[in-house]
């Protein structure tokens, strides 16, 4: 052993003295996790052990870094101190110390001093630090492989533990019986969706209805001119569940008609949809009340020019059912009174009911007076008033 060799392997049991204790904490504090981790592994559900292995591994991994650094900072030693401590192992007398002491000094004595400690700690001072670092560190990085490995596998396991839970829930579902969907209709099946009559008629209708739960109520709901009349309830129905034959008649004198008025009418019901009571309602139908033939002739005179005009007229009126009936469509359509859709259509239905009421006030201008009654006449400014009316809702309603 010469004097390199002396105080390398000082340096060596120096660095032991600092490193050995904090390398072996983290190679135990790392080694505990993992096998807390195989347990888990063994004991917990897959998706369970995934997590908490991952847990496991950052505190670990975390805890062996602090606890390395924690303790090197309180174990690092002086290099002076470690030969003393050496000198103490091996009863050297304090020779190892001196000549540490004496290294970079001009005593006299150094030389001697040094030739008598070499001589002491030849084959002595022989440290195992480089191997147990080397040995600390592979396991370390052998440690941490074994996570990384236990990690893919239990989330190789967790994967395949929640395919087959959806395969079970997904088998379970298909052979569970499809719950019924709950469902309501009600429809007008007589008379025709568009017809005419006198304002002292009867008219005969007839309905059916279909419910998952029944209804609680139906009414038939009437409308003149647009504007909402009454609402007649209907007696004796079926609450029960299934196909319902519904039956009635409407009295148009009651209604106090006039000519040329125009009569909306549908049914509307109340059940029980998906736990919540709903509004059913049919499509709606339409009665042109027609005029009495000698409310509208005045003597002989005028039949050609008049029958031009009522033509005129009962275009009108055909333009005006098929408007409502498309305002009745846009009100149940369900969607939201700001929708973007729903918006456009009304801007359409309003254009078309404001042309209506003009091409209706050009007709009572372009008719000659003589060949209408007072009566008539009245009525019609009424609807021109009331399609003007009409049309600047549907313009207020499509600016919302």
């Amino acid at each position: 052993m010469n004097r390199e060799e002396l105080f390398r392997e000082l340096k060596k049991r120096n660095e032991a003295a600092s490193y050995k204790k904090a390398l072996s904490s983290s190679v135990l504090i790392l080694g505990l996790a993992l096998c807390a981790a195989f347990t888990v592994k063994l004991l917990a559900e897959p998706l369970q052990a995934f997590e908490t292995i991952q847990i496991i591994f950052a505190v670990s991994a975390i805890s062996s870094v602090l606890s390395f650094i924690i303790i090197a900072a309180f174990s690092k030693e002086q290099l002076q101190k470690t030969a003393g401590k050496t000198d103490s192992e091996f009863g050297g007398m304090g020779r190892l110390e001196t000549a540490l002491e004496l290294k970079d000094s001009e005593s006299p004595l150094k030389e001697v001093q040094l030739e008598s400690t070499l001589l002491f700690y030849s084959g002595k001072l022989k440290s195992n630090w480089t191997l147990f670092r080397l040995t600390a560190i592979i396991m370390l990085i052998g440690i941490t492989s074994l996570f990384i490995v236990l990690l893919a596998v239990t989330h190789n396991s967790m994967e395949l533990a929640m395919k087959e839970k959806a395969a079970k829930i997904l088998d379970k579902k298909k052979n569970e019986p499809e719950k019924e969907k709950d469902f309501a209709s009600l429809e007008i099946i007589s008379p025709e969706p568009e017809s005419r009559a006198k304002p002292i008629d009867e008219v005969i209708w007839e309905a059916k209805g279909d419910s998952s739960k029944g209804f609680s109520s139906i009414s038939l709901e009437l409308a003149v001119n647009g504007v909402p009349l009454k609402s007649i309830a209907l007696k004796d129905i079926s609450n029960a569940k299934g196909a319902l034959k519904l039956d009635g008649e409407l009295l148009l004198e009651e209604l106090n008609l006039t000519p040329f008025d125009l009569v909306a009418y549908h049914l509307k019901g109340k059940t029980m949809i998906a736990g919540k009571e709903k509004e059913i309602l049919s499509a709606p139908q339409f009665i042109e009340i027609r005029p009495f033939r000698e409310d509208i002739l005045k003597g002989g005179g005028g039949g050609a020019v008049l029958q031009k005009q009522m033509d005129s007229l009962m275009a009108i009126l055909s333009g005006q059912i098929a408007l409502n009936r498309a305002v009745f469509a846009a009100r149940g359509s369900g969607l939201e009174a700001d929708n973007k859709i729903l918006l456009e259509q009304i801007n359409i239905l309003a254009k078309d009911q404001n042309d209506l009421k003009e091409e209706l006030a050009k007709l009572l201008k372009a008719v000659p007076p003589e060949l209408i009654t007072p009566t008539m006449l009245e009525n019609l400014s009424k609807g021109t008033e009331h399609m003007g009316k009409a049309g600047s809702n549907l313009e207020k309603g499509a600016k919302k």
